[in-house]
């Protein structure tokens, strides 16, 4: 709108002009306007009129009650608010309420309760208790309840209450159901062996399955230390602590018991170091003593009883060496050797004035002979002091089981006593042993055989037999130290002899005993096939044998049909090479003699051409066993001869040659 326009419309009316005049007067001068225009004209000239509503009482009508409408958002919010606190607090109520109850019906290894009690500080040998409580802390109920004791090193198991079952060196036992919130305690009681200071770790798993999900399996474990403080056993060597190159030394073990329980399954091991050698064919070595383990077992030890054993033993070195004796006594536990105390002694060589040595078949050391075989001995002496000696003696005493007496061929003169089994050397019959000046020496030659296998097998202390000779050279003037017994120079030499493998084959037409029946013609027939059965036979003479293995050979036309029969061991057949191969892990001694050798029965079958007519036929072309003779540690070899070797004529001697 134009500034004429509004002072126009701003023009105040005057008195004397009349509406007609009045809209005369606009219509003459006005101009024409748009409706949006006249719109606006006619909302300024008639502006809209306010309306309201009806108030009660004294309100003066068009005004607004601003504190009522105040209240009322107000509480409207609290309600809303009010009621969504609710709902939120209603939903963690059950949210809380199931997590609480879920977890009410849950078992976790926290929930299996266990408590272990035992002594902290033992003495080794005692009977130990261990006292295993055990709760169900959860609020379900438990089924299948199984405990399980993992005892210690060296833990001899004697009761529990309940009784428990071994397992693989545990002991388990089931113990039914447990409600909620109960419980029981097991009781375990055992003999509890180990050295001093050692520790034993004792360990108890408890497991269970709820009852409201029974394939689940849940556990928890609980361990409990033992310190072994002191050990029962008063262990004493009594021994010389010095002693001359060669010489023979004796020494005594004594063991006593100062607990109030029985000690058994025990044994006494001895370790000898590099140049001390345990003369255990010695009359003054204590009896029992086996060599493969080097130990005695020993019997029952109550309490305050006492164990003593005697051994005999020779030392070598120069002076100044020092040799050593571990004396262990352990406990037995199953296939398992438990260490329980420990003893050493040391002995130091001193110098000496006489010097003894023996060569036996040109070995310096000790060494295995066969049964039977000759051997050729030599022994040297000599003054290695600075002052000569008068009325020297020397002598080669024979211990052991396996010296042909009858065999021995004295070389040097000197002389052999069947009593006390020792050959003599003396100024009698060698002058030049009257008087030995320092630096002056010489040497002895002899020769003996040893026993066959028949005859060492005939002596009941045969087993594990071996000749000892001890060469000793002794004179009154060797110094005699205070307190000791006089020096006497000796050198003891051991030939271990080995055992021999029993072997023998036969062979027969029919084996039907075993279930291997022959078939086919007999006497054989050119282009026809007939079977027969092989015998193995294998044992030991004088020694256990170990990792026996027997090797046969087939000719071309001898074949194996699939069928054998074997008392003990394995048997492989390789059909390409005609080999047969039957291994025995031991074959113990007297097998063959005292009890019946070990027996392979094999059958083959033979299908003669022409070539063959009117002879007959071999089964063998060779065949050879081998072994380990347990008590020399040497491999022993027997091969069967020509004439041990079986042919048809062996199965069937009138009926051998081929129709």
């Amino acid at each position: 709108m134009s500034e004429e326009e509004k002072k126009e419309v701003e023009q105040p009316e005057k008195k004397d002009d009349d509406s007609s005049i009045k809209m005369i007067r606009r219509q003459l001068y006005s101009r024409k306007e748009s409706d949006e225009l006249k719109k606006r004209t006619d909302d300024l000239t008639n502006p809209p009129q306010p309306k309201f509503k009806a108030v009660r009482g004294n309100a003066r009508p068009g005004l607004v009650n601003i504190v009522e409408r105040s209240t009322k958002k107000r509480a409207q919010i609290l309600k809303w608010s009010g009621i969504i606190g609710g709902i939120l607090v209603v939903f963690g109520l059950a949210v809380g309420g199931t997590l609480w109850f879920r977890n009410s019906r849950q078992v976790s290894a926290d929930n299996i309760r266990i408590s272990v009690s035992a002594p902290s500080d033992f003495m080794a040998g005692e009977e130990i208790t261990y006292d295993i409580s055990y709760t169900n802390e959860s609020n379900v109920n438990w089924q299948n309840v199984e405990m399980i004791f993992t005892p210690p090193d060296g833990f001899r198991y004697i009761s529990s209450s309940p009784e428990f079952q071994l397992s693989e060196r545990q002991y388990v036992v089931s113990l039914g159901s447990l409600n909620s919130g109960q419980g029981g305690v097991v009781q375990v009681t055992g003999q509890l062996l180990g050295q001093q200071d050692a520790v034993a770790l004792a360990g108890v798993e408890v497991t269970v399955s709820p009852e409201n999900f029974p394939k689940a399996r849940i556990s928890n474990t609980e361990t409990v230390i033992t310190i072994i403080a002191s050990v029962p056993l008063d262990i004493s060597v009594e021994a010389n602590e010095d002693a001359a190159d060669g010489e023979r030394m004796s020494a005594v073990i004594r063991m006593r018991n100062l607990g109030s329980s029985v000690l058994e399954d025990m044994v006494l091991k001895l370790t000898a170091s590099p140049g001390l050698q345990l003369a255990v064919e010695d009359t003054g070595f204590s009896p029992d003593f086996s060599v493969s383990d080097s130990w005695w077992e020993l019997p029952v030890v109550e309490p305050l009883g006492e164990v003593e054993r005697f051994v005999a033993m020779y030392v070598d070195g120069q002076p100044g060496d020092k040799r050593t004796l571990d004396v262990e006594f352990y406990v037995r536990d199953g296939d398992e050797l438990i260490l329980f105390s420990k003893a050493s002694h040391v002995v130091t060589i001193s110098e000496s004035e006489l010097v003894v040595s023996q060569l036996f078949n040109g070995h310096v050391d000790d060494f295995a002979v066969n049964a039977q075989e000759e051997i050729d001995g030599v022994v040297t002496y000599k003054n290695a002091g600075t002052s000569g000696l008068t009325d020297v003696i020397v002598t080669v005493a024979f211990e052991g089981v396996g010296l042909d007496p009858a065999s021995i061929n004295l070389k040097s003169g000197g002389a052999y006593d069947p009593i006390a089994k020792t050959i003599t050397w003396s100024a009698a019959s060698v002058p030049a042993l009257s008087t030995l000046l320092p630096g002056q020496g010489g040497q002895f030659e002899y020769s003996f055989s040893s026993l066959s296998s028949d005859q060492i097998m005939g002596d009941e202390s045969g087993k594990n037999p071996a000749i000892v000779a001890v060469a000793t050279v002794d004179s009154p003037d060797l110094p005699t130290p205070v307190g000791q017994a006089r020096q006497v120079v000796s050198d003891r030499f051991m030939m271990l002899i080995n055992s021999s493998i029993v072997f023998d084959i036969g062979s027969f037409y029919d084996d039907g005993r075993l279930g291997l029946v022959s078939e086919g013609p007999l006497p054989p027939e050119v282009g026809q096939q007939t079977t027969y059965t092989i015998r193995f036979q294998l044992g030991a003479t004088i020694n256990d044998v170990g990792d026996v293995r027997m090797r046969a050979v087939f000719p071309d036309g001898v074949k194996y049909t699939g069928q054998h029969y074997a008392t003990v061991g394995d048997v492989e057949v390789n059909d390409r090479s005609g080999e047969i191969f039957w291994t025995i892990p031991l074959i113990e001694r007297l097998t063959g003699t005292a009890r019946p050798t070990f027996e392979l029965h094999v059958q083959v079958g033979i299908t003669p051409g022409e070539n063959v007519r009117g002879d007959v036929v071999e089964f063998l072309n060779v065949a050879t066993v081998s072994g380990t003779d347990i008590f020399t540690d040497s491999t022993i070899t027997t091969e069967a001869s020509e004439r041990q070797l079986p042919d048809t004529r062996d199965a069937s001697p009138q009926n051998g040659k081929v129709k």
